[in-house]
């Protein structure tokens, strides 16, 4: 006997998962005659939002997901609003499905090398750029074919809440972009990423209450601290580090700031309630 037994719509939702194909026949999508996607025997399916949302998970964590299973999620057959995909294979020929969905969370990671954070952006309909809350990139990529970092794309989210683009190529361009043209941003993860100065933060100060920066190595170590103290609405910093893990975008110019400056500070950061140090050096109980 389970302690905690699937609820009846986990198990359909493992039945699915694990009999997508046959569920399902080829068809040829709307784009073009050659190009095949997949559509659900019965006509009448339809997936409201949360079951949708569920599904689209579900295959993603059992890497089932492709291009032309994207199609099972037509705005016709579902309605999907908060979309979690991770390390999925696929191309704007299966993003484009997002296109006509309603969605205010999104979190698309480890997106493959050919597809960029601004195809991504490229994929979503009017009413989701201008409602989107939540946008997690991590482990995808900006660059572009040309090798240029293209963000510009971020600055059309202007109700975007929460931001994560750790383990990116996002720079201090970037921070400028987010910190000046996304007026609702209050949380920001830049954890593992080239951005080698604070100082765009200073533009949001009044309203970022979450920073994460785990692994962040700023180029002048002697600004961080003054930075931090600035942002004043703060309740969650995460400044941690752990050498056993290889930076994805390694500069040797780089340096870890004091943390022990930091804490020095006592009167700074009024608001702040987490505050994660781990792994960093020269921390003493006294100085705690």
């Amino acid at each position: 006997m389970f302690e905690s037994p699937y609820s009846l719509q986990t198990s359909c939702l493992d039945f699915i998962c694990e009999n997508i194909e046959a569920l399902c026949e080829v068809q040829a999508t709307p784009e073009t005659a050659s190009s095949s996607g997949l559509t659900f025997r019965n006509e009448d399916v339809y997936f409201h939002s949360n079951l949708a949302n569920l599904l689209l998970a579900c295959l993603s964590d059992r890497k089932k997901l492709t291009d032309d299973l994207m199609n099972l999620f037509d705005a016709s057959n579902t309605s999907l609003t908060r979309v979690r995909i991770k390390d999925a294979p696929l191309s704007t020929r299966g993003l484009r499905i997002l296109k006509n969905h309603k969605i205010t969370e999104l979190e698309v990671t480890g997106l493959p090398s050919d597809v960029t954070v601004n195809d991504l952006i490229g994929c979503l309909g009017e009413w989701t750029l201008a409602h989107l809350r939540t946008l997690n990139v991590s482990n995808s990529t900006f660059m572009n074919s040309a090798k240029f970092c293209v963000m510009v794309s971020l600055s059309k989210l202007k109700s975007l809440q929460t931001l994560n683009v750790s383990n990116t190529e996002f720079n201090k361009h970037g921070l400028e972009i987010v910190a000046s043209d996304l007026p609702a941003l209050e949380n920001l993860d830049i954890s593992g990423t080239p951005v080698n100065d604070l100082s765009p933060l200073r533009k949001c100060k009044s309203r970022l209450k979450s920073l994460a920066m785990y692994n962040l190595k700023a180029s002048n170590s002697d600004d961080v601290v003054p930075i931090l103290c600035e942002l004043y609405n703060l309740r969650h910093l995460d400044v941690s580090d752990d050498t056993s893990v290889v930076m994805t975008f390694p500069n040797p110019q780089y340096v870890k700031f004091s943390v022990r400056d930091l804490l020095a500070k006592t009167r700074c950061l009024p608001n702040l309630t987490s505050l994660d140090i781990s792994g960093k050096e020269g921390v003493t109980i006294e100085l705690l």
